[in-house]
């Protein structure tokens, strides 16, 4: 199993056996799109970066962690 830490909440995400440059993740612990932007080592990022809605995930992504 392949796996890659999100970039906006820092948990891992199982990425399955096979994997494709530029394939579009979706984190299922704060709901970010991603891509796969290198494949060794695994590296996702945003397809879509907006700071403001950036805080609000990394703050949902806290409160839901510290339940």
């Amino acid at each position: 199993m392949i796996t890659a830490e999100c970039p906006l909440c820092g948990e891992k995400i199982d990425l399955g056996l096979i994997l494709k440059y530029r394939q579009g993740v979706l984190c299922p612990f704060c709901q970010s799109m991603l891509e796969v932007v290198n494949l060794q080592p695994v590296e996702l990022e945003w397809v879509y970066y907006d700071s403001e809605l950036a805080e609000q995930t990394k703050k949902r992504a806290k409160t839901q962690t510290a339940i």
